[in-house]
């Protein structure tokens, strides 16, 4: 199986979406769960081109939600594959190395991990750096990004007509 590690600040969202939202969440007319549809799109690409990936939620929105709740919030922002979000993994607090927290949650797994990459828009991976594609906060994830991971996965190019 191959999974893909996500952060969603950063990843499904950007900066720019921030920006362009911030009106409606001060004034209460927009959803505080609501994702960028185009860097949910490119999430989808990824899942539509490569069957057996799951994904583990890496991102902050894991802390106090289940990962119904979070499969809930993905697919209301038109995510289509709700189903092969498989968990979360743990969480000791805000000052911890992401990639310590999945290496915990790969140790603890039944699964067989054929391959997995860590979707963020931070550095904080130690030891599974190599597995890191790195987003950039103000525009998400990127349809670059998604066939760089696909282009892993797969192990050949593929490419999407924008």
């Amino acid at each position: 199986m191959k999974l893909i590690f996500l952060d969603f600040d950063g990843v499904l969202n950007s900066t720019q979406f921030f920006i362009m939202r911030e009106e409606q969440w001060r004034n209460g007319t927009a959803d505080l769960d609501e994702l960028c549809s185009i860097c949910i799109s490119n999430l989808n690409h990824i899942l539509d081109e490569i069957e057996d990936v799951q994904i583990v939620i890496s991102s902050t929105w894991r802390v106090g939600k289940s990962t119904e709740q979070l499969q809930d919030i993905l697919e209301r922002n038109g995510f289509k594959y709700k189903e092969r979000v498989i968990g979360c993994t743990p969480c000791h607090g805000y000052q911890d190395i992401r990639g310590e927290e999945i290496q915990e949650w790969l140790d603890k797994t039944n699964i067989d991990v054929d391959d997995f990459v860590i979707l963020d828009d931070d550095e904080d991976m130690g030891k599974l750096m190599s597995h890191l594609f790195k987003t950039n906060a103000k525009h998400g994830l990127s349809l670059e990004t998604a066939q760089q991971i696909i282009t892993r996965f797969a192990g050949k190019s593929i490419y999407f007509d924008v």
